[in-house]
């Protein structure tokens, strides 16, 4: 008589769903937290009703894991669950095979309350993945940062190697950047940072790489382009998109931007080689004019 008490107040006391379901799908056991789940008395449930007749629509999303339990084969799984009360739960499910001398009787299933554990889980994620991008990405423009530039040129151009084609490295800023900082400020400055990146993005094709090293400073890496005639011409709409006007509180600003490229392995095989061939000719760009492409070439 103790026993049963005692384990009466135990079952009681759960707060998880408790139940057992015969080969039949018939319920032949459920404790009072599935009673106050889903409204249903257990004494109209125990012996009466079927998981379809309980469950309804939802049976045929559980009825798959009711089907391998009942082979023998315990199933466990997550799934958002709407109760009756309106109230939507993140729930953990359970289905254990009742098996005796390798025979199946029924399933035993157990279902928790795991919706404050999922947020703290999908909160960790997101933290997770906000720290992984602030470690690789631009803060200002949200383009990727030095360190992952350089993984992304390392990568391409072991591709390269083994498939005998060319990567190009190119180096941009924008020409007279520190006049708009002076006339309009940094917050105008940061305008323009931000509407180029996105315009650089938005230019290249999706395997292209967007980065800002820093400053006014950026650099593109660019694959599968052929020859160097459809290179410049990828290059050419960089120089197109970036002359648009850009509107800052009533003020036109009208950007430019001067280019150095290097192409691996023509004229290096690194990350280093071919940032600092870049930059000489970026500089030579510079110094020729501004608003220019020009190709790296081997001093004699």
């Amino acid at each position: 008589m103790k026993t049963e008490y005692f384990r009466g107040r135990v079952l009681a006391s759960i707060d998880s769903i408790l139940t057992y379901w015969d080969k039949n799908l018939v319920c032949r056991f459920a404790n009072a937290a599935f009673s106050e789940w889903y409204n249903i008395e257990v004494a109209a449930l125990v012996d009466k009703l079927t998981a379809k007749e309980v469950f309804g629509p939802v049976f045929d999303l559980n009825f798959p894991y009711f089907e391998k339990a009942l082979q023998g084969q315990r199933q466990q799984f997550k799934r958002q669950v709407n109760l009756p009360n309106g109230k939507t739960i993140q729930a953990m499910a359970v289905y254990i095979p009742d098996l005796v001398d390798g025979r199946v009787y029924g399933v035993i299933v157990q279902v928790f309350d795991i919706t404050h554990q999922q947020k703290i889980e999908d909160e960790l994620a997101q933290a997770k993945a906000r720290a992984e991008h602030l470690a690789t990405h631009d803060q200002l423009t949200g383009v990727l940062n030095r360190t992952l530039i350089q993984d992304r040129v390392d990568s391409a151009i072991s591709v390269s190697a083994r498939t005998k084609t060319k990567v190009a490295l190119c180096m941009l800023d924008v020409d007279d950047f520190k006049a708009i900082n002076d006339t309009l400020g940094h917050l105008a400055g940061d305008a323009v940072l931000k509407t180029l990146a996105d315009r650089f993005v938005t230019a290249l094709r999706d395997h292209d790489s967007v980065a800002r090293l820093g400053g006014d400073e950026f650099v593109i890496v660019l694959t599968n382009f052929g020859e160097e005639g459809r290179l410049a011409d990828i290059v050419g709409r960089l120089l197109t998109s970036a002359g648009k006007p850009i509107d800052f509180n009533g003020h036109a600003i009208l950007p430019s931007i001067s280019l150095g490229i290097s192409v691996a392995p023509d004229h290096g095989t690194s990350f280093p080689e071919l940032l600092r061939m870049a930059d000489e000719a970026l500089y030579r760009s510079k110094t020729s004019g501004k608003h220019k492409i020009t190709f790296y070439e081997r001093q004699p």
